[in-house]
């Protein structure tokens, strides 16, 4: 089963994905709203070795001398505590959507005029979700889901289900596609209740 990536901006800086509670990939998030973060391109995004990505980071400095260059791992790290904290700071100012947000790094800001217009597309990206209709995209790829098959395997590997998984797997059932419309299917999965965020 390949679902198509629900893309919702693209810019010099990253792309960025959403995907509702509940849809399929939301359902698996664990916090309200969930966060995301993946590199999409070592060689383009870690190109600077003082790791300079703004006055937030300067304390890492000091310990960049000592790390191997050839590992990653603490550079991503450090790239997803500054993509959570510019998040939350759009997500609150945009009052967002919850849901799954995953962000494709490519180039973070080297200079005070390129953060701010970061931030801004981070904004952009949070308002363009809060305004955009996603029950299309839920009823398309949920519907293209074995639920049963995937109810096994949580079962075999001891995984605790989602909340609201049988709802949404009732509901997007072959039998359950047969007897209900999409417009029911649609109108339903808007009535899943929202909660606070778990931020």
């Amino acid at each position: 089963m390949a679902l198509r990536r629900s893309i919702v901006t693209s810019n010099e800086f990253f792309k960025c994905e959403f995907y509702p509670p509940s849809h399929l990939l939301g359902l698996f998030r664990k916090s309200r709203p969930a966060l995301r973060v993946k590199c999409e391109q070592d060689q383009v995004l870690f190109n600077d070795p003082s790791l300079d990505f703004g006055s937030t980071n300067k304390r890492l400095q000091g310990s960049v001398k000592n790390m191997d260059m050839m590992s990653y791992s603490f550079k991503r790290i450090e790239v997803r505590r500054l993509m959570r904290e510019k998040f939350w700071d759009s997500y609150q100012r945009g009052k967002g959507c919850d849901g799954l947000y995953v962000f494709n790094v490519r180039l973070l800001p080297k200079t005070a005029s390129e953060w701010i217009q970061f931030n801004q597309h981070i904004l952009q990206a949070i308002e363009k979700v809060t305004s955009t209709d996603f029950n299309k995209k839920i009823q398309n790829d949920n519907s293209r889901v074995d639920w049963r098959k995937l109810l096994k395997v949580l079962e075999k590997n001891d995984m605790v289900k989602p909340e609201w998984f049988d709802q949404v797997a009732a509901l997007y059932s072959k039998k359950s596609i047969k007897r209900k419309s999409s417009t029911s299917k649609a109108t339903q999965m808007i009535q899943l209740p929202k909660r606070k965020p778990t931020w």
